[in-house]
């Protein structure tokens, strides 16, 4: 990650951390820490927010009969799913925003948004809808569709993982690690090859193994 940026969600007003900045910057390890409510977990949903558009916490509440009628985050029919991403905006606050700017597994740099505004109007009795964009810094990747924006995200060439995927190995909320553990073989092993980056061993193994019975079956037809 190089840059994020929070807007309106949850506690925090206005904030951009630079991770390129010191003391960010220089070191390898740091520590979120502060008082309830301080905004620690705002973070970590602020970067799920920009990258898949779904808050880790908010995924765990069941859509159930979990409906309520507000009229700050309204949909068209005045009621909202509790696992909406929209409950996490501010309110009293017409727009909110989560941008990280991170460089993808192919090197480039991208900038993934997360935007939620209430129209042109800016009525806090108007709708408030949510949308996302993924772009490239050389220009050519520029999603601004769900379907694409989720596509881009999940591919190799940028983060890799699927939002399950990425919560269940890069961003565990608590108590969720258990989901890892009780995966199965192949998934765990699939899942831990695309963070570590070690894939392309399993492709050069299975190339071998291809070359092998090539050279058996060579060998019995010389028979």
């Amino acid at each position: 990650f190089k840059r994020l940026y929070i807007e309106n969600i949850g506690s925090i007003e206005s904030k951009t951390i630079d991770f390129t900045a010191n003391p960010l910057g220089s070191a390898s390890l740091f520590l979120i820490s502060g008082p309830t409510g301080s905004g620690k977990s705002i973070i970590l949903d602020a970067v799920c927010l920009a990258l898949y558009g779904k808050a880790v916490r908010l995924e765990q509440v069941s859509n159930r009969d979990s409906y309520i009628d507000i009229e700050f985050n309204c949909a068209a029919d005045g009621s909202i799913s509790l696992s909406d991403p929209r409950q996490l905006v501010r309110r009293g606050t017409t727009s909110a925003c989560a941008e990280l700017v991170f460089d993808g597994n192919d090197g480039r740099e991208y900038t993934a948004s997360w935007n939620a505004t209430r129209g042109k109007k800016k009525n806090l009795n108007t709708r408030l809808t949510a949308s996302r964009h993924i772009k490239s810094a050389d220009g050519s990747i520029d999603c601004n569709k769900e379907n694409e924006c989720n596509d881009c995200i999940a591919s190799a060439n940028v983060v890799g993982l699927k939002f399950d995927e990425f919560c269940r190995t890069t961003l565990l909320a608590q108590g969720e690690f258990t989901k890892f553990l009780d995966s199965d073989t192949k998934e765990k092993a699939n899942i831990l090859e695309k963070v570590t980056g070690t894939e392309k061993f399993s492709k050069i193994g299975e190339l071998i193994n291809i070359k092998c019975k090539e050279i058996q079956e060579s060998a019995r037809d010389r028979l």
